[in-house]
């Protein structure tokens, strides 16, 4: 009995040592075979035939956007070409507006280098017309001071009626003599239909006073320098024009205030001096004025005296 139950024993664990070996060899097995279906599948998966639809349908995606990009890029190239076309005319036409302006410049060069030269003429002319003028005024007072002294000379004293009967008896007896009348002459008669100046004081002043420099004067409005002052006249520079035997208003600064005083323009003279501004040096000769005032003004302002003879007088 011993014997059955241990053969009964023996093919149980040969049948559990089988079943055991043989289970995971199925495993396997199936696994194994899963695993080859898998392979087939990805295989089947990277076949080219399977993905040939996707492919040319990217490829095309891909070459229309290629087709359109190379579309934009052709139109944005003629549109440069024509830009480019109308800015090498613009260029042409600023080339030729440049020659234009050139050669207006050069014209306008040529003009003003004549205007220059008339400029220069006209101011010659008007320097030789001031001269001429100053000398006419000369002129004229002269020979309006020689006819009034002839006239005094000639002119003869009128008797006076409180003589003696003896006196007037012989003077009737005597041949009556009459004063011969002086005709004027003609160059007073000119001088007097062209109305000389009259001044109340004679042309020239004993005391003339260099005043300092830079001393400012007003004539009329227009500013200059005055450069002398006596108690007859001045004398000052101005940057403006001014016409001689002309009424003019001289305002003079002073510590106080101003000093204002009435004259006329005997003389004027264009000069250039080494800068290129043109000033005008006129004299003018006093017709109101406070003598006291011009006193203390040349004592302020005064830098010496002058001689007579070494300033041109108004």
């Amino acid at each position: 009995m011993k014997d059955n139950e241990n053969t009964s024993v023996s093919v149980s664990l040969a049948t559990l040592a089988r079943h055991i070996s043989e289970t995971p060899r199925g495993e396997l097995k199936a696994l194994r075979a899963a695993f080859e279906r898998q392979i087939s599948s990805i295989e089947a998966r990277l076949e080219p035939s399977a993905f040939r639809p996707a492919i040319d349908a990217t490829v095309k995606i891909i070459s229309g956007a290629f087709d359109e990009r190379i579309e934009g890029l052709a139109v944005a190239l003629d549109t440069s070409r024509a830009q480019l076309a109308e800015l090498q005319d613009q260029l042409k036409c600023s080339q030729e507006e440049a020659r234009e302006l050139a050669a207006e410049r050069l014209e306008l060069q040529r003009k003003l280098k004549d205007v220059a030269e008339a400029k220069s003429v006209v101011e010659t002319q008007y320097q030789q017309l001031v001269t001429a003028s100053q000398q006419l005024t000369d002129g004229l007072s002269r020979a309006l001071h020689a006819q009034r002294e002839q006239v005094r000379t000639v002119t003869a004293p009128v008797p006076k009626r409180s003589e003696s009967a003896d006196n007037a008896s012989t003077e009737s007896a005597a041949p009556l003599k009459r004063t011969p009348s002086v005709a004027p002459p003609a160059a007073s008669v000119a001088s007097a239909n062209k109305k000389p100046l009259h001044f109340s004081q004679p042309a020239r002043d004993a005391k003339r006073v260099k005043i300092r420099q830079g001393t400012h004067v007003s004539v009329d409005g227009i500013p200059g320098e005055l450069v002398d002052l006596s108690l007859g006249g001045a004398q000052a520079i101005l940057r403006q024009m001014v016409k001689p035997n002309q009424l003019v208003r001289l305002v003079l600064p002073t510590p106080v205030g101003q000093l204002v005083c009435r004259a006329r323009i005997v003389w004027v003279v264009y000069e250039q001096p080494g800068t290129s501004l043109s000033v005008y040096r006129m004299g003018v000769k006093f017709s109101d004025v406070d003598t006291k005032a011009v006193e203390d003004f040349m004592r302020d302002f005064g830098q010496e005296s002058l001689p007579e003879s070494s300033t041109r007088q108004a």
